[in-house]
């Protein structure tokens, strides 16, 4: 069970064009996350209020129903589109369900949806109802569309040029990262190091299309190591006391895999450095996830001024997510947490105008 945290004092925050003050929000739903998840919220600044919109029909209309939003990502941004996906299917069904939610918990308002009859048979995760449809999958609401696919090959053609959204959520971090020695092997190191580069594709990919005006980079999820069990726990210990033993086997290990690897024309080879930074830095834990996020804030920043065309945004769920809301032996995924990820989503698409 999850306590309420205890009243929090009144936030000096909220936008000075009086839009929500995003980073607000996050702190206030990081606060208090089973009552402050789902309701809207009040931040003052100089005298004046700032609404922060709660998880409603409004709101979902104003964020979705006239916009056509492609979700690109790995497993997090699938079950953000899966709980989305259920959301809007029950605000087009009979009245007044959505719009209780808001005065709900957020324990009591997710049990409410997965026993709602929305997804098509029942699942242990409410997020895998669609299975493997969900890999390419979409949903219509009024004039607009949320559509969700796992994969950024053929973005282009397949997606942006066939779809033609408005708006581009997109996110990748946690396949990037590894244990190795401990059960994850040192795959994702190429596109670690060339984790902007990737970045630099989205928005190229967006600029290109006139239809697009905005891009929502999400943040790499928090990870909870206390939540590891073997062999990630004794694998985030060593790593996060920098064991020598550790890290040079990892360097020996995934330089290896990488020479190979070039050799064979599949990546690019790089220097042994590179790998060592790799090893030290890229670890599946909450250091390697800040890390990332890290790069993506300085990325975005610097980004702003190369896209003027694009509004970009960063979803920072991150701060948002606790570990009792993951599973033992996960550390990584907050199903319970989905309402308040697709709120603070549909905060953000609202401040878009």
């Amino acid at each position: 069970s999850v306590s309420p945290a205890p009243p929090r004092p009144w936030s000096d925050a909220g936008g000075d064009d009086g839009k929500c003050d995003l980073r607000a929000l996050v702190a206030e739903i990081g606060w208090d996350p089973e009552g402050g998840s789902l309701r809207p919220h009040l931040l003052g600044r100089s005298g004046r209020e700032i609404l922060c919109r709660g998880l409603d029909t409004s709101l979902l209309r104003d964020a979705f129903g006239s916009r056509r939003v492609l979700v690109m990502g790995d497993s997090t941004l699938r079950n953000l589109y899966v709980w989305t996906r259920a959301l809007l299917l029950l605000s087009d069904g009979p009245p007044g369900l959505v719009d209780g939610l808001s005065d709900m918990s957020l324990s009591d308002a997710s049990s409410l949806v997965e026993n709602s009859g929305v997804c098509p048979s029942p699942v242990p995760i409410f997020a895998n109802c669609l299975g493997k449809e969900v890999d390419d999958h979409s949903v219509d609401f009024g004039s607009g569309a949320v559509r969700f696919t796992r994969t950024v090959r053929g973005v282009r053609t397949k997606y942006v040029e066939s779809f033609r959204p408005d708006v581009v959520v997109y996110n990748t971090g946690l396949h990037l990262l590894h244990l190795v020695g401990h059960g994850r092997d040192g795959g994702g190191l190429s596109a670690w190091l060339r984790y902007e580069s990737t970045l630099e594709g989205v928005l190229r990919t967006a600029d290109g299309d006139g239809g697009v005006s905005a891009v929502v980079f999400k943040t790499t999820n928090r990870i909870c190591e206390s939540a590891y069990v073997k062999p990630y726990a004794r694998g985030a210990r060593m790593y996060g006391k920098g064991d020598p033993d550790t890290l040079a086997r990892c360097a020996t290990e995934v330089l290896d895999e990488n020479r190979s690897a070039a050799a064979a024309g599949r990546v690019d080879e790089v220097g042994e450095e590179d790998v060592r930074r790799y090893c030290r830095d890229g670890t599946i834990t909450e250091s390697g996830a800040a890390g990332l996020n890290a790069r993506l804030q300085v990325f975005v920043a610097e980004a702003a001024g190369r896209y003027p065309r694009l509004t970009l945004r960063v979803m920072n769920d991150h701060d948002v997510e606790r570990c009792e809301y993951t599973a033992r032996s996960d550390g990584r995924h907050y199903q319970a947490q989905n309402l308040a990820r697709v709120r603070l989503l549909g905060n953000i698409l609202t401040s878009l105008g």
